[in-house]
């Protein structure tokens, strides 16, 4: 879900990165929920109510999360970038040309 807020330029609320890396993301494109604890929150910047679409193959074992809008929606994609150095994992988002988005991931920190 992380994934789709950030690529369809929602506002990043409040994310937490996983404790440890996770197999099925690359470093710094991963945020976690646990009950009580460290929530992922995202907040609809458009005019136009947005929908969350899932889809699961079982044969694949593999959940796909979407954000959808209305056909006619400009969603503006932004260029995702994560760098890496001594640990630190820095995720940014640009969107026409300017940087919109950024979080940092610490991987075998517990917080």
């Amino acid at each position: 879900l992380f994934n789709a807020a950030l690529e369809s330029n929602m506002t990043i609320v409040q994310r937490t990165a996983h404790s440890l890396p996770v197999s099925y993301l690359p470093k710094g494109r991963d945020a976690t929920v646990s009950w009580g604890g460290p929530d992922f929150k995202f907040k609809n910047p458009y005019k136009f109510p947005v929908m969350v679409g899932t889809y699961y193959s079982a044969s694949q074992g593999t959940l796909t999360m979407s954000i959808l809008g209305p056909s006619d929606a400009k969603i503006e994609k932004g260029v995702i970038k994560v760098t890496g150095k001594n640990g630190v994992y820095t995720t940014t988002r640009t969107v026409g040309g300017k940087v919109n988005y950024t979080t940092t991931s610490k991987y075998g920190v517990h917080p």
